[in-house]
């Protein structure tokens, strides 16, 4: 008998994985709220430094293990979800050498740290952006060949395709025109027809003749 995804769900599993998700929450927070306080983010504003780290980490985790956006935005958010465990584990370590050593925060830290804010905000930004961008086809619709104009005659108003196909019968003008030695320019000239014309009228009376 066929067991539904309810019945097959791990509860342990699921209890433990969100045990162990709200401890590193917390202390991932903490730390990385007083690593805001070092480089001088004080008060409430300091919160908001590991807010954006774990929020953009937890939106690109499940775009990515989702599988349902389009490619590049499965692995912009792959790509995202990785950078800011790595910010994180970077950010803890940090602090806790500095809180440990009793040391000033230096201009490099408080340059990055003060820059991770806007960072994920461009990030979700334009991670939202790939989300909701259609899928593009890569199927190449050939273009209809185009016509050319100039080859519709009055001659045949069947167009192009019966001229180029078919051997235009010469007219009593244009066979004493062609019996008399004409060239193909001046025949095109007098009949008021293009040369490639003249010329295929000139050799069908040839072939006639011939015949």
């Amino acid at each position: 008998m066929l067991m539904s995804s309810r019945d097959s769900r791990d509860w342990i599993a699921d209890v433990g994985t969100l045990v162990v998700g709200a401890a590193a929450a917390v202390l991932t927070f903490t730390t990385l709220r007083d690593l805001a306080t070092a480089v001088g983010i004080v008060g409430w504003l300091a919160w908001l430094v590991p807010v954006t780290v774990d929020v953009a980490g937890v939106v690109a985790t499940r775009v990515w293990l989702r599988g349902q956006a389009p490619a590049d935005a499965v692995a912009f958010a792959r790509a995202l979800a990785w950078s800011c465990i790595t910010g994180s584990v970077v950010g803890n370590a940090g602090q806790h050498a500095m809180a440990a050593y009793d040391l000033t925060a230096p201009w490099p830290v408080v340059v990055l740290v003060s820059a991770v804010p806007p960072a994920m905000l461009g990030a979700m930004v334009h991670l939202g952006h790939l989300t909701r961008r259609p899928t593009t086809s890569t199927e190449v619709t050939s273009a209809p060949p185009e016509v050319d104009a100039a080859a519709l005659t009055d001659t045949d108003p069947r167009g192009w395709w019966a001229v180029e196909t078919e051997q235009p019968a010469p007219t009593d003008r244009a066979s004493v025109l062609i019996a008399s030695g004409i060239g193909r320019r001046k025949l095109a000239a007098e009949l008021g027809i293009r040369e490639h014309e003249a010329r295929k009228m000139i050799q069908a009376h040839r072939a006639g003749v011939a015949a």
